[in-house]
């Protein structure tokens, strides 16, 4: 399963993205931000691909949005 969050690196963001890491039916998180190297900072895991307003997403397949 694939999961798109919004506002990652907000509050409920930085306390989620650990939990939902530890899951294993989670295959990858991604992370829509303003800050791509605030977020680069907050999370160094594998299984986390963050992304901006500016990349084009057409091509990801994403499962659930948070």
């Amino acid at each position: 399963m694939n999961i798109l969050i919004t506002g990652g690196t907000g509050f409920i963001g930085r306390n989620l993205v650990p939990l939902l890491q530890e899951n294993l039916q989670i295959e990858e998180i991604f992370l829509l931000v303003r800050d791509k190297e605030k977020a680069e900072f907050l999370f160094k895991k594998k299984k986390i691909k963050i992304i901006t307003l500016e990349e084009n997403i057409e091509n990801i397949r994403i499962d659930k949005v948070i």
